[in-house]
Protein backbone atom coordinates (compact mmCIF):
# COMPACT_ATOMS: atom_id res chain seq x y z
CA UNK A 1 0.00 0.00 0.00
CA UNK A 2 1.68 3.12 -1.18
CA UNK A 3 -0.87 5.79 -0.36
CA UNK A 4 -1.53 7.12 3.11
CA UNK A 5 -5.36 7.17 2.76
CA UNK A 6 -5.34 3.40 2.19
CA UNK A 7 -2.89 2.66 4.98
CA UNK A 8 -4.17 5.04 7.68
CA UNK A 9 -7.51 3.27 8.34
CA UNK A 10 -5.57 0.05 8.92
CA UNK A 11 -3.42 1.47 11.70
CA UNK A 12 -5.72 3.30 14.05
CA UNK A 13 -4.85 5.29 17.11
CA UNK A 14 -4.64 2.87 19.98
CA UNK A 15 -2.22 0.48 18.32
CA UNK A 16 -3.80 -2.93 18.77
CA UNK A 17 -7.23 -2.08 17.40
CA UNK A 18 -6.45 -3.48 13.95
CA UNK A 19 -5.32 -6.76 15.51
CA UNK A 20 -8.73 -7.20 17.07
CA UNK A 21 -10.53 -6.24 13.84
CA UNK A 22 -8.62 -8.71 11.67
CA UNK A 23 -10.57 -11.44 9.90
CA UNK A 24 -7.71 -13.88 10.34
CA UNK A 25 -4.31 -13.65 12.01
CA UNK A 26 -1.30 -15.86 12.19
CA UNK A 27 2.22 -15.65 13.52
CA UNK A 28 5.07 -16.89 11.39
CA UNK A 29 8.38 -16.51 13.20
CA UNK A 30 9.07 -12.81 13.73
CA UNK A 31 6.05 -11.70 11.67
CA UNK A 32 2.45 -11.24 12.67
CA UNK A 33 0.18 -11.39 9.61
CA UNK A 34 -3.27 -9.87 9.88
CA UNK A 35 -5.88 -10.22 7.14
CA UNK A 36 -8.07 -7.13 7.34
CA UNK A 37 -10.27 -7.52 4.26
CA UNK A 38 -10.84 -10.33 1.82
CA UNK A 39 -13.00 -9.92 -1.26
CA UNK A 40 -14.62 -12.79 -3.15
CA UNK A 41 -13.65 -13.40 -6.75
CA UNK A 42 -17.20 -12.70 -7.95
CA UNK A 43 -17.05 -9.20 -6.45
CA UNK A 44 -14.04 -8.26 -8.60
CA UNK A 45 -14.40 -7.28 -12.23
CA UNK A 46 -11.17 -8.99 -13.38
CA UNK A 47 -11.30 -12.50 -11.92
CA UNK A 48 -7.86 -13.49 -13.23
CA UNK A 49 -6.22 -10.56 -11.48
CA UNK A 50 -5.26 -11.64 -7.94
CA UNK A 51 -4.26 -8.92 -5.54
CA UNK A 52 -2.55 -8.94 -2.19
CA UNK A 53 -2.15 -5.44 -0.78
CA UNK A 54 0.20 -5.23 2.16
CA UNK A 55 0.96 -2.64 4.77
CA UNK A 56 4.08 -3.12 6.89
CA UNK A 57 4.43 -1.89 10.47
CA UNK A 58 7.78 -1.64 12.21
CA UNK A 59 7.14 0.09 15.51
CA UNK A 60 9.63 1.97 17.64
CA UNK A 61 8.78 -0.24 20.58
CA UNK A 62 9.34 -3.55 18.77
CA UNK A 63 12.22 -2.77 16.39
CA UNK A 64 14.26 0.30 17.32
CA UNK A 65 13.92 4.00 17.97
CA UNK A 66 16.14 4.65 14.97
CA UNK A 67 14.25 5.22 11.72
CA UNK A 68 17.14 3.74 9.73
CA UNK A 69 16.73 0.39 11.48
CA UNK A 70 12.93 0.36 11.11
CA UNK A 71 13.22 1.20 7.40
CA UNK A 72 15.72 -1.63 6.91
CA UNK A 73 13.22 -4.08 8.43
CA UNK A 74 10.49 -2.83 6.09
CA UNK A 75 12.77 -3.05 3.06
CA UNK A 76 13.67 -6.65 3.91
CA UNK A 77 9.98 -7.56 4.13
CA UNK A 78 9.21 -5.83 0.82
CA UNK A 79 12.09 -7.63 -0.89
CA UNK A 80 10.92 -10.96 0.52
CA UNK A 81 7.39 -10.27 -0.77
CA UNK A 82 8.74 -9.52 -4.25
CA UNK A 83 10.73 -12.77 -4.37
CA UNK A 84 7.89 -14.84 -2.94
CA UNK A 85 6.56 -17.92 -4.73
CA UNK A 86 3.31 -16.30 -5.77
CA UNK A 87 1.91 -19.30 -7.65
CA UNK A 88 1.28 -21.30 -4.48
CA UNK A 89 -0.40 -18.31 -2.82
CA UNK A 90 -2.59 -17.80 -5.92
CA UNK A 91 -3.51 -21.49 -5.92
CA UNK A 92 -4.59 -21.29 -2.29
CA UNK A 93 -6.57 -18.12 -3.03
CA UNK A 94 -8.29 -19.88 -5.94
CA UNK A 95 -9.29 -22.77 -3.68
CA UNK A 96 -10.91 -20.32 -1.29
CA UNK A 97 -12.44 -18.22 -4.11
CA UNK A 98 -10.64 -15.09 -2.87
CA UNK A 99 -9.79 -12.39 -5.38
CA UNK A 100 -8.21 -9.73 -3.19
CA UNK A 101 -6.60 -9.56 0.25
CA UNK A 102 -5.54 -6.60 2.32
CA UNK A 103 -2.85 -7.59 4.81
CA UNK A 104 -1.02 -5.87 7.61
CA UNK A 105 2.42 -7.27 8.52
CA UNK A 106 3.79 -6.44 11.95
CA UNK A 107 7.57 -6.88 12.26
CA UNK A 108 9.48 -7.99 15.33
CA UNK A 109 13.15 -7.41 16.16
CA UNK A 110 14.16 -10.82 14.74
CA UNK A 111 13.17 -9.61 11.27
CA UNK A 112 16.56 -7.91 11.04
CA UNK A 113 18.58 -10.84 12.36
CA UNK A 114 17.16 -13.72 10.32
CA UNK A 115 18.89 -14.78 7.11
CA UNK A 116 16.96 -13.54 4.09
CA UNK A 117 16.10 -17.03 2.80
CA UNK A 118 14.60 -17.97 6.17
CA UNK A 119 12.60 -14.74 6.19
CA UNK A 120 11.18 -15.58 2.74
CA UNK A 121 10.23 -19.09 3.90
CA UNK A 122 8.52 -17.78 7.04
CA UNK A 123 6.62 -15.16 5.06
CA UNK A 124 5.50 -17.72 2.49
CA UNK A 125 4.43 -20.19 5.16
CA UNK A 126 2.54 -17.46 7.02
CA UNK A 127 0.69 -16.30 3.89
CA UNK A 128 -0.38 -19.82 2.98
CA UNK A 129 -1.51 -20.46 6.55
CA UNK A 130 -3.41 -17.16 6.68
CA UNK A 131 -5.23 -17.73 3.38
CA UNK A 132 -6.15 -21.27 4.39
CA UNK A 133 -7.73 -19.92 7.62
CA UNK A 134 -10.13 -17.66 5.76
CA UNK A 135 -13.70 -18.87 5.67
CA UNK A 136 -15.93 -17.39 3.03
CA UNK A 137 -19.10 -16.79 4.97
CA UNK A 138 -20.77 -13.44 4.31
CA UNK A 139 -20.24 -12.16 7.85
CA UNK A 140 -16.48 -12.69 7.67
CA UNK A 141 -15.79 -11.13 4.29
CA UNK A 142 -15.82 -7.35 3.98
CA UNK A 143 -17.22 -6.52 0.56
CA UNK A 144 -16.16 -3.11 -0.70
Amino acid sequence: MKSRPLFQPLVRVGGRRSRQDAIARTRSGPLLLLCLTAIKMEEIVFIDNYHVETGIVASKKQISKLAVVRNRAKRRIRAALEELDQDSVRTEMQKRQIGKLRLLLVCQRETLQLPFEDLKKLLHRGLIKLVSQLSLTEKDINVQ
